[in-house]
């Protein structure tokens, strides 16, 4: 083996210079400037002041969805929206369903008749007919503006029967709006829901103390 062979080579490595970003401090320290300080403080408020409108927004339009809620379903229609939106799924309805029977136990507990009655209902299976089913499926379809696609095989009575669920709900939207010009907005909506909206709207004068602790969050956070 020659010298030259035995001899070591050297590496030489070259360092990559990251480039800066507007975080870091240009004057070779590790503090920034001032002036980068401020022109930080003055970006972020932007970006504060615009994330903090959408979600005042986003708020005001949650609440008055809340409100509008309660005029039509009552008091108790909010709680009612949030577990139908829970059992939009498989883990939901668990939860849901031991949230009943632990309220049935309780109310048989405390000498309530309900309470074994909706124990008894729990423990037997569902015995509704497929079709009844089916019909119910499609005319929940239609109240959910859904489009006209039933999950069964066109050659089955299911089928047949989600149909006429969808298509009867159908012609008794067509019998309600749209009955002539400029009534495409009517208010179809009973008379006693109407005149309990406007009794909440005229409340709504007198704010609610929750909704200024609200607003108070919003502006520190």
């Amino acid at each position: 083996m020659s010298k030259r062979s035995k001899a070591k080579l050297t590496v030489v490595k070259t360092k990559t210079r990251k480039p800066r970003t507007a975080a870091e401090p240009s004057n070779g320290t590790n503090e920034l400037r001032d002036d980068e300080m401020r022109a930080l403080a003055i970006n972020h408020k932007g970006l504060f002041e615009r994330a903090l409108a959408a979600k005042k927004a986003k708020d005001a339009d949650f609440r008055n969805c809340c409100k509008k809620i309660k005029a039509e379903l009552g008091d108790s229609g909010v709680a009612i929206i949030k577990a139908m939106v829970e059992l939009g799924s498989e883990e939901g309805e668990a939860a849901v369903m031991e949230r009943i029977r632990a309220q049935a136990k309780a109310a048989r507990w405390s000498g309530l008749p309900i309470g074994t009655q909706i124990e008894l209902s729990l423990a037997e299976p569902d015995r509704t007919p497929a079709v009844d089913r089916a019909r119910d499926e499609g005319i929940k379809a239609s109240m959910g503006q859904k489009p006209c696609k039933p999950p069964y095989s066109p050659d089955t009575e299911q089928y047949r029967m989600w149909m006429e669920g969808y298509h009867g709900h159908q012609k008794e939207l067509s019998t309600k709006i749209g009955r002539g010009k400029g009534d495409d907005d009517k208010d179809v909506r009973p008379a006693f829901l109407q005149r309990r909206e406007a009794e909440r709207n005229e409340g709504d004068t007198i704010r609610d103390p929750g909704e200024d602790a609200a607003d108070r969050w919003s502006e520190t956070h």
